[in-house]
């Protein structure tokens, strides 16, 4: 009875260990490649308001960005192998004033599906950072509306904006990168 108690004990503590996940300031895991933001760049148009027409309709485009995200070994020695392709599943998008306002659009959490093979660069031609209905939201339409942000005064909201992306190894380690951009919204904005 005694060596069936000692064999469950140590059962149970050899798989608490393989639950445990240890993560790097980076946010990367034991994952053997790593995710990274190699650029992102707002396209043209990006901080044009949404506007209304004399009919009251309103007119409002997503900003959208070119982002490359790529998929490198920890070590350069590493063999490929389709186990080590990293999986996108979703990306988060978060905005920070940097006006002295604190009001912005509301963080959004969206998917994207794509696998990213060793050594490989996916480009995203136009990565969704604010949508059309997030610009007829507060703090945006108002702004629009008023020709000035009503917390500062000013013609335009300028914010840093925090792109996070998650997925996992092939394998089944979870991955994770982050990178910035900026955008300035206001009335004549170009």
């Amino acid at each position: 009875m005694k060596k069936i108690l000692i064999l469950l004990m140590t059962i149970v503590i050899v798989m608490a260990f393989a639950a445990c996940e240890t993560q790097n300031g980076e946010g990367q895991t034991r994952s053997a490649v790593i995710l990274t933001v190699d650029s992102i760049v707002m396209q043209s148009g990006a901080g044009a308001l949404a506007e209304v027409s004399s009919t009251g309709g309103i007119t409002a485009q997503s900003d959208v960005a070119n982002v490359a995200l790529s998929n490198r070994p920890k070590n350069i020695d590493l063999q490929p192998s389709p186990w080590l392709g990293i999986q996108l599943e979703e990306y988060q998008v978060t905005f920070y004033r940097t006006d002295g306002g604190t009001a912005v659009p509301n963080s959004v959490k969206r998917t994207i599906r794509y696998t990213i093979e060793l050594n490989e660069t996916y480009e995203i031609a136009a990565l969704t950072i604010l949508s059309a209905e997030q610009k007829v939201e507060y703090p945006l339409w108002d702004l629009a509306i008023n020709g000035y942000d009503i917390e500062t005064g000013m013609p335009v909201i300028e914010v840093n904006v925090l792109v996070e992306f998650f997925g996992k190894q092939v394998s089944g380690e979870p991955v994770y990168a982050q990178g910035w951009t900026s955008i300035t919204w206001g009335v004549e904005v170009e």
